[in-house]
């Protein structure tokens, strides 16, 4: 499975005409100098205060991940394999990020 693009994931308001939103860039497009965009959030039917939080938590992810691994980790080894909620939650949501299989949407 390949893993995500190398952190960190930087934030770009950007101006287009007719549109305002913002990218995530983070590695580098293998065929060119600048880093390759993981993502855009316009605003078309969002305010852009809640089109900013989507892109900054966007941009987050890798450092977020890392945290809930290593939370994950601290958390097993303290409480003797971590048979309680928060690592069940840990688990869930590493899971969720790191599996390659993603669902369609149903055809309408």
């Amino acid at each position: 499975m390949a893993g995500h693009t190398k952190g960190p994931w930087k934030l770009k308001h950007i101006k287009l005409i007719g549109a305002e939103g913002y990218v995530v860039e983070g590695g580098t497009a293998e065929d060119l100098d600048r880093p390759a965009i993981i993502a855009s959030c316009q605003a078309d039917d969002l305010n852009m205060e809640e089109v900013q939080a989507n892109a900054r938590l966007i941009a987050a992810a890798p450092d977020l991940l890392q945290a809930a691994q290593a939370a994950l980790e601290t958390l097993e080894r303290q409480h003797d394999g971590g048979d309680n909620d928060a690592c069940k939650l840990l688990r869930q949501a590493i899971k969720e990020a790191t599996k390659n299989h993603i669902e369609s949407s149903p055809e309408s």
